[in-house]
């Protein structure tokens, strides 16, 4: 992750972040690639029940080592 997104939240909430993700996708097996280029790429996951998809948004940085530099995750319930 880039300096900069891991300074946007303490250790605390990106670790309870990390915990609610945890309980809703369990296993991140991905369903389907929604875009991918150089800066970015969205990949679709199950949720663990099967009753949703979450779309995970990763941006990444412009310059070499490309580290992530924005994460966004949009779960649709209309499955």
């Amino acid at each position: 992750m880039a300096a900069s997104i891991l300074a946007k939240r303490s250790v605390e909430d990106r670790t309870a972040m990390f915990t609610k993700m945890r309980a809703t996708f369990s296993k991140l097996t991905p369903s389907k690639i929604v875009k991918a280029s150089a800066q970015q790429i969205q990949v679709q996951f199950p949720t663990a029940d099967g009753e949703a998809q979450g779309t995970f948004t990763f941006d990444f940085e412009s310059d070499a080592p490309y580290k992530i530099a924005g994460l966004g995750v949009e779960l649709d319930m209309g499955r």
